[in-house]
């Protein structure tokens, strides 16, 4: 029989998002609305303790700005609670080890959201292919306030890189808000386009691919490419990539 898990998202909009689509695939799952920007820490704590507790929580999907992933994630880890959190991850190495020996500890599980790295272009993608050097666009029209496009947007790229083509060390990301929407990643050989992979108008269910990855091969302890470790790596090259610009 397939364990159902129990879910809890912590975290509005996007938060709102993913809560949805747990219910539409027939996940359990409920949302842990108090607002710990308008509470004492030390309550919200014993309150999200409490509903844990209560609910028989399996996993927490953390989707709430990056400031606040430590200090939450640590708490919830303490409370033996599976963890997903939102990208990007701004763990320093001290914050990075302190939570590793804590899933490790606790025997519990803990991935970062990265649903682009699930494209059906990606999995499928030819090895065969010529090429040296990748070109990585991400524009968005909209304009968010709390992160740069580069933690934003040039994050998902940079996961992509990491896991797929990090063999390829010539390679630009290009990210911008406020200019007409385009995701898309261009390979070239000598310059020249050869192949190209436009995602920008997808509606391919790639959040839905993650979610069915983490239940069947993370929770199962099969593997787990998302984990911290990756997403530490993930950030380190990405702030490397713009600082030598």
């Amino acid at each position: 029989m397939v364990k159902k898990y129990k879910y809890a998202v912590i975290g509005k909009n996007w938060g709102t998002k993913i809560n949805s689509i747990l219910l539409q695939l027939n996940k359990d799952s409920l949302v842990f609305d108090l607002d710990y920007k308008k509470i004492n820490l030390k309550d919200y704590f014993f309150e999200l303790k409490n509903f844990i507790l209560e609910n028989k929580i399996d996993i927490i999907w953390l989707a709430i700005p990056p400031k606040n992933h430590y200090k939450l994630g640590k708490f919830i880890l303490e409370c033996n609670t599976n963890l997903i959190i939102e990208k990007p991850i701004l763990f320093n190495r001290y914050q990075k080890k302190i939570i590793n020996a804590l899933l490790n500890k606790k025997k519990l599980f803990l991935s970062v959201h990265f649903e682009y790295i699930f494209l059906k272009d990606l999995l499928l993608f030819n090895k065969n292919l010529q090429f040296d050097s990748i070109e990585y666009i991400f524009n968005h029209i909209n304009k968010k306030k709390s992160l740069s496009a580069t933690l934003d947007l040039g994050i998902h790229l940079m996961a992509i890189k990491k896991l797929y083509f990090d063999n390829i060390n010539n390679y630009k990301i290009q990210v911008a808000f406020n200019a007409k929407n385009k995701r898309q990643i261009n390979f070239k050989l000598d310059n020249k386009l050869v192949y190209k992979i436009n995602f920008t108008k997808s509606k391919e269910k790639i959040i839905q691919a993650f979610i069915k990855y983490y239940e069947t091969k993370v929770m199962k302890n099969i593997e787990n490419k998302l984990d911290l470790n990756f997403s530490y790596s993930v950030y380190k090259e990405l702030n490397l990539n713009k600082n030598q610009k």
